[in-house]
């Protein structure tokens, strides 16, 4: 499937070049109206049955588990990435004086929660360029708590090379798909990982305050950071919600989070994960790619830097991001967000070249 712009499916107006999907996503207009018909659905709590505390979670329980090739028993729904990454910290062995592996300058959440375990177990964190991974996966090291995209600019991760290792030496793999996950094709099956966490708010175009995490089933017996009563066994039955269960509900449902059905969250996640899937997650990182390697292709006639890695790119300062260049690019309504020595372009669906004009001739 060739997928052309599809800004009309999106509330973007047509005056603005919105190029900061890593940021947050530009809401699209069918996850807009179910978040509206959310709320004036909880208007009304007297048509609201038990059923309702369930069902939909389920819907998107699968359907995320359709866009990453995985089973909908392996997908926890949490409020966040640091949520989920606290949870694999919590039920993954680090021996003392082992080494926890982290990319370097990667996003915070996945990096506090190892600071936090290996000073709990006397593990040494080490952060690593992302060359440099490889070679520092040994017996030595416990865990590995990698980006499959970095966020600062796109740069990939070979994640089929670190999984490979990390199943050689033992060494348990964690993931954040954050900055991928809707934009790159990825099969979990392909990686075996341990836990794998997306927070949903940007390249799953969802709502903010709503993450998944995928646990591997060896974790399924784990000690989840909360006691939800809605993660116990025959929970849906309310009517026997005093005779209390130990048992959890099956597979990894017993490390959700609590009050994890939102009545407009939930809905506005399923929205745009059904848009997703109707778009395909392969055609859609084949348009954005297109779009950023003809970015690359326009800046390099005004010797514009370009670094466009797939559905991302970086547009390099050798001295530094200009102090007011961002300010000045949102005097002309054309929105990105400065990382490190570079401006990070994230583009989605809703661009076309004309926002490649537009942000060159700002830029100019």
């Amino acid at each position: 499937m060739s997928l052309g712009c599809q800004r009309d499916l999106f509330v973007v107006p047509d005056d603005v070049t919105y190029l900061n999907t890593a940021y947050l996503a530009p809401r699209l207009r069918s996850v807009r109206a179910a978040g509206i018909a959310g709320v004036e659905r909880r208007d009304a709590p007297w048509e609201i049955g038990t059923e309702a505390f369930f069902e939909e979670v389920e819907e998107v329980r699968a359907l995320f588990a359709r866009l990453i090739d995985a089973e909908a028993d392996d997908v926890a729904i949490v409020p966040s990435v640091s949520h989920g990454l606290a949870t694999a910290a919590n039920n993954l062995a680090v021996p003392a004086r082992s080494r926890i592996v982290v990319a370097s300058e990667q996003f915070p959440s996945n990096v506090y929660a190892w600071h936090t375990a290996g000073a709990r177990a006397a593990a040494r964190v080490e952060h690593l360029a992302p060359d440099a991974l490889l070679n520092a996966i040994d017996k030595t090291s416990s865990v590995v708590a990698v980006p499959q995209v970095h966020f600062t600019g796109g740069i990939e991760i070979d994640i089929a090379a670190v999984a490979g290792r990390c199943r050689e030496t033992k060494t348990a793999l964690v993931l954040d798909l954050t900055q991928s996950a809707g934009a790159r094709p990825f099969s979990v099956r392909e990686t075996e990982a341990d836990f794998v966490a997306v927070a949903a708010y940007k390249w799953l175009l969802g709502p903010y305050g709503l993450a998944f995490l995928w646990v591997h089933p060896r974790h399924h017996g784990g000690r989840p950071i909360e006691q939800g009563w809605a993660n116990r066994a025959d929970s849906d039955d309310f009517a026997r919600l005093v005779e209390y269960r130990d048992e959890y509900r099956h597979g990894a449902r017993r490390f959700d989070g609590g009050q994890k059905n939102s009545f407009m969250t939930m809905p506005m996640a399923k929205a745009a994960l059904e848009q997703l899937l109707a778009w395909g997650v392969p055609a859609i990182h084949v348009a954005l790619s297109a779009w950023t390697q003809k970015l690359a292709e326009a800046a390099e006639s005004e010797n514009i830097a370009v670094r466009p890695c797939g559905h991302m790119a970086a547009l390099t300062f050798p001295g530094g991001v200009p102090a007011n260049l961002p300010q000045k690019l949102r005097e002309r309504r054309v929105f990105v967000s400065v990382r490190g020595n570079s401006i990070r372009v994230a583009p989605h669906l809703h661009n076309d070249e004309n926002d490649i004009d537009r942000l060159l001739a700002a830029l100019d």
